[in-house]
């Protein structure tokens, strides 16, 4: 694979060689890429600090030490779109599950896929979660990135950082998934 983007790279730079040949970012793994990046961030108070309060603006130019796991998620999102000069449909909220809810149903799936968003409810309730599946696992679980979560097992929804956990595919009792979306 190295070989073959080294090659199509020095293609690009000889003479007489046509510019439509580009070499394009997959804006999945872009997305997965820039949640990476963040990992190990910590909030310096409850919901805020620096980087906390850059993610939240990315939804609310005024933060206000709201949850902040859907502003990380639309964070990202808007990075790659930055990026690569690129646009998704997904709806921009604060809240998890509207986010969803809103997002056009071209993009909703019942199936994850790296870089897709991952939305969860909690109970029966209007509280959710939100994060970014980074990869699947063979046994029914996946690795995701999110948001004002916590380290170690179980279900932590007000965390005070970005992590990377490992979910089951299905969710729980306690916090069960509505749906994935296909961003980009």
């Amino acid at each position: 694979m190295l070989k073959l983007l080294g090659e199509l790279l020095a293609l690009l730079f000889k003479k007489n060689v046509p510019s439509s040949i580009i070499v394009q970012a997959n804006p999945n793994d872009v997305l997965v890429h820039e949640a990476q990046n963040w990992v190990g961030t910590k909030e310096v108070g409850e919901n805020s600090g620096p980087e906390v309060e850059m993610f939240q603006r990315a939804l609310n130019s005024k933060p206000n030490k709201e949850a902040w796991c859907a502003d990380f998620v639309i964070f990202c999102v808007q990075q790659v779109e930055k990026k690569l000069g690129t646009k998704s449909l997904i709806y921009r909220s604060e809240n998890a599950q509207e986010l969803y809810k809103k997002s056009p149903d071209s993009i909703k799936r019942s199936v994850p896929s790296p870089g897709n968003v991952v939305i969860w409810q909690f109970g029966n309730g209007t509280l959710g979660h939100a994060g970014i599946v980074e990869a699947i696992a063979k046994d029914g679980y996946m690795t995701t990135i999110e948001g004002n979560t916590g380290e170690g097992t179980g279900v932590i929804r007000e965390g005070d950082g970005v992590y990377r956990r490992t979910r089951k595919q299905q969710g729980n009792l306690a916090m069960h998934i509505i749906g994935y979306i296909q961003v980009f």
